[in-house]
C-alpha cells in the first residue's frame, strides 16, 4: 500500500514528502497532494540524522503511523560508490 511521510522541520516554512510504494522512494518540495500517513517534526538537524540513521527518533515528534518511517529507516540504505 503506498504512504506518504511528511517532513516539517522546526523554524522553517520548507516542507518535504515522500511518497512510500514499491518503487523508489519519491520526495517532493512542500506538503504534497495526499494527507500524509506520518508527520515527523523537530529540529531540522535531528531529522537529518534520523533519516540518515546517525541519530534516534527520540528528540522528534511523530503523529499519525510511526511504522511508516520505521519502515522507511528499514528499508532504504545509503550507499556509497
Amino acid at each position: 500500500t503506498p504512504q506518504c511521510l511528511h517532513f516539517a522541520p522546526d523554524y522553517s516554512d520548507r516542507r518535504w514528502t515522500v511518497s512510500i510504494s514499491d518503487d523508489l522512494p519519491v520526495t517532493t518540495r512542500g506538503s504534497g497532494a495526499a494527507a500524509p500517513d506520518c508527520t515527523v517534526s523537530g529540529p531540522a538537524s535531528d531529522i537529518y540524522l534520523a533519516l540518515w540513521n546517525r541519530g534516534s527518533l527520540d528528540s522528534l515528534k511523530i503523529e499519525g503511523d510511526r511504522s511508516v518511517i520505521d519502515q522507511l529507516r528499514d528499508t532504504v540504505h545509503i550507499r556509497w560508490g
